[in-house]
């Protein structure tokens, strides 16, 4: 960890606590930087702070070895970038420091999506002060007058930033070191939709201006950047804009990939994608069931998402398709279903998983409701007292669905008519690569599966 600002400035550290994978994509490589906490960096760096960052997924340390190696910094300030599967951690590590004295002359800051989808049961943390929203300019405000006792129980409101053209581009000169595979962008923030499994949606829209993204891909294009990977929630939500981002793309022949909605992409601003660079767009399907993913909110008929794969194979996009096992009302028979329908999209990749009930969701609500979990399970899941609250399918328990996944994974990337019809169509090392690293995310998981059932 090496300071970068000049002397004399409060130091400043940034951590981002690993988080707990389900077991089928355990073991798998982190592969970007932790974009919210390299525009942290950047907005500190700005206005002079000495400034480090730990990302705790690629750099492995229990919460007591990092509470030594922050004993031995002596920061004025830890930032911790908090994601719900990440509270154990970050509980663990912010005990560590008060166990061992260091909160006297250390102020501990909470932040990050878990904090602004819950912050009254975030508290529980005990760190010294807690964020909620988009907090680059009201953490750096903090850092500046170290206010106490600011807002009910030391919770600051940070809300959304408006102009997005503010922010430095982040810090990601503070990552080096880190073995990331994918560069991030985020050209816009924020997802109008509701779907009731999703702890980030329903936020307002923003965009950067296509001349500040530009420079941002110009700079890294100087750094012989070959890829990267627009993280914004909906890429193609402002079609004109999203032509205009990807010709920005095309314009420095860099391969780019992002992830978007079905119903909101289409023959033509697919092949624009194509044809200025984009080789790789991911789909939410949830459930191959049509009424189940209603229910949920994702209000996407399923002619929407195999008209939006065939216009990618026709572009030459390579695809993924996520989809999560757990809602109210879905059997085993819907479960295969679901592994039916999207076996049937001709994704180049999936990805199932257990759904997870994030706080303060139309299926928190409803899991409590039905008694599947408890109104406190985040808290209990932070003091070690329970796991990670699910949505099993009827009947199923977590093992059940593992085990299905797991025999799924193997029926789709073990079919050897799809490996050969994958080489056949590769167009470049790169994609042949992509096709291996696809069947690794598989094998990854099934090692953990076979290991943990022994």
């Amino acid at each position: 960890m090496t300071y970068v600002s000049a002397e004399g400035n409060r130091r400043i550290l940034l951590v981002y606590p690993p988080y707990e994978k389900p077991l089928m994509r355990q073991g798998l490589h982190y592969t970007s930087i932790p974009l919210g906490v390299g525009y942290l960096a950047s907005v500190l760096e700005a206005s002079g702070f000495e400034v480090s960052v730990v990302d705790c997924n690629i750099r492995e340390s229990s919460p007591e070895g990092m509470a030594e190696s922050i004993g031995e910094l002596k920061p004025d300030i830890v930032g911790l970038t908090i994601t719900s599967p990440g509270l154990r951690y970050a509980y663990k590590l912010i005990s560590e420091l008060r166990e061992g004295g260091l909160t006297s002359t250390i102020r501990v800051a909470a932040g990050g999506p878990h904090v602004t989808a819950d912050p009254g049961a975030s508290t529980c943390l005990g760190a010294d002060l807690y964020f909620t929203g988009e907090s680059e300019y009201a953490f750096r405000d903090y850092c500046v007058s170290r206010r106490e006792n600011a807002g009910r129980n030391n919770i600051i409101e940070s809300g959304l930033i408006g102009d997005l053209d503010c922010l430095p581009y982040p810090a990601r000169h503070l990552f080096n070191g880190g073995s990331y595979r994918f560069t991030p962008v985020a050209a816009s923030r924020g997802c109008p939709f509701n779907c009731g499994y999703c702890g980030i949606s329903g936020t307002q829209y923003r965009k950067r201006s296509i001349a500040n993204v530009r420079g941002e891909i110009e700079h890294l294009a100087s750094f012989n950047t070959r890829s990267v990977d627009f993280t914004d929630d909906i890429f193609t939500l402002d079609r004109p804009y999203a032509r205009g981002v990807a010709e920005v793309m095309g314009e420095y022949g860099m391969g780019w990939s992002c992830t978007t909605r079905a119903d909101l992409v289409d023959g033509g601003i697919l092949e624009h994608l194509a044809d200025n660079e984009c080789r790789h767009i991911s789909f939410g399907v949830e459930t191959g069931v049509e009424r189940i993913r209603y229910r949920m909110g994702k209000k996407v008929p399923d002619s929407r998402y195999q008209n939006a794969f065939k216009s990618c194979r026709d572009a030459g996009i390579r695809t993924r398709a996520y989809a999560m096992l757990g809602f109210p009302g879905e059997t085993l028979e819907d479960v295969h279903r679901t592994f039916d329908f999207v076996n049937g999209l001709g994704a180049d990749e999936v990805l199932y998983s257990p759904t997870i009930i994030y706080p303060n969701t139309w299926l928190m609500k409803a899991a409590v409701e039905e008694g599947k979990t408890g109104s406190d399970a985040w808290v209990r899941y932070m003091r070690g007292e329970g796991g990670i609250p699910y949505y099993l399918p009827e009947g199923l328990s977590l093992e059940e669905v593992n085990a299905l996944i797991y025999e799924e994974g193997k029926r789709f990337y073990l079919n050897p008519k799809r490996i050969l019809a994958r080489m056949r169509d590769a167009q470049s090392l790169d994609d042949i690569a992509d096709s291996f690293k696809a069947l690794a995310v598989w094998m990854v998981g099934a090692i953990n599966k076979q290991t943990r059932t022994k």
